[in-house]
């Protein structure tokens, strides 16, 4: 299955709800309700048809970029790079680490 990147469809899309746990970072969690999520493992994002992994196969402290099928069947990658930090009634509870394409190498 293709995967559209189109930046047409991620307009007004809700995918993630902030889960407040007490510390003093915001964490969020898929909204499964809405929207059926998939994840390509960070050391796979450059290729051009990376398999994806279901929500019951990433790990805790590894990264992934967001595979989003809305209810409208439109199937993309988001462009978001995540952390699963911890789980929360067993869903996995991820903070945002950096966007694909806006990272700066200012160094050389």
């Amino acid at each position: 299955m293709h995967i559209n990147t189109n930046k047409e469809y991620r307009k007004n899309l809700l995918f993630l709800i902030n889960i407040f746990t007490g510390e003093h970072i915001s964490l969020y969690s898929p909204c499964l309700r809405n929207s059926y999520f998939e994840f390509i493992e960070e050391k796979d994002i450059d290729l051009v048809q990376p398999s994806t992994l279901q929500i019951d196969q990433i790990q805790l402290g590894n990264r992934y970029e967001l595979v989003l099928t809305n209810n409208g069947l439109y199937r993309f990658r988001v462009g978001d790079v995540i952390e699963i930090k911890s789980l929360y009634n067993k869903m996995p509870l991820y903070d945002m680490c950096y966007r694909i394409g806006s990272v700066i190498n200012m160094v050389g």
